[in-house]
């Protein structure tokens, strides 16, 4: 039988459902509650472990506090970047989440302004007319649905670069995605190379 002195949860929007609340009262469970959508909460997360379990969990959390910290400010002139992670419907990564912190520190900007995780129509993208697409996906066959749709979309223009991997690591907020930021980056920077 499992009996945790200490349960994390990420919350819905409403908040932790009192059953839960009760169950951890009722158990002597401390219940530590923490959105995890931004590396800024990420990072909040780290400081409740630390907090919580001491030095030992500090020096694993040490490499990844680099990461966590405010990125440096993008370049106006840098590739705008286009992060589809579904193409039925299409759902890109909007700003104001940990992906689209992730690509400003792989020094790329964000194609879609709107906020959160944003559904968008192919007519809508097309408008977008970001300089690179990037698909990301649970599965490598997820990442080929993503890729083949982007492909025959009727661009405008030069078609963006397009290049589309499983990630899985990368589609939830987690200490894991942030190990993943390299694996981002030459992603990002793969689509910068001709196709063979």
């Amino acid at each position: 039988i499992v009996r945790p002195e200490v349960l994390f949860v990420q919350p819905p929007l409403a908040g932790v459902g009192p059953a839960l609340r009760a169950w951890c009262e009722r158990n002597g469970v401390r219940l530590v509650e923490q959105r995890i959508d931004s590396l800024a909460e990420l990072a909040a997360l780290g400081e409740s472990i630390e907090a919580i379990f001491g030095s030992a969990v500090a020096e694993k959390l040490a490499p990844m506090r680099a990461e966590l910290s405010p990125a440096a400010p993008v370049s106006e002139q840098a590739p705008r970047v286009l992060v589809v992670v579904s193409a039925d419907p299409f759902l890109a990564v909007g700003t104001g989440n940990y992906l689209d912190e992730l690509l400003a520190r792989c020094g790329v900007r964000n194609a879609v302004r709107a906020n959160g995780w944003v559904e968008l129509s192919a007519e809508a993208i097309v408008a977008l007319a970001p300089d690179r697409a990037i698909g990301l996906a649970e599965t490598e066959a997820g990442a080929l649905d993503i890729a083949g749709f982007l492909e025959v979309l009727p661009w405008q223009g030069t078609r963006p670069e397009i290049r589309a991997e499983s990630m899985p690591e990368l589609l939830s907020p987690s200490f894991a995605a942030l190990a993943r930021r390299d694996a981002l980056e030459r992603l990002v920077a793969a689509a910068r190379e001709p196709k063979p």
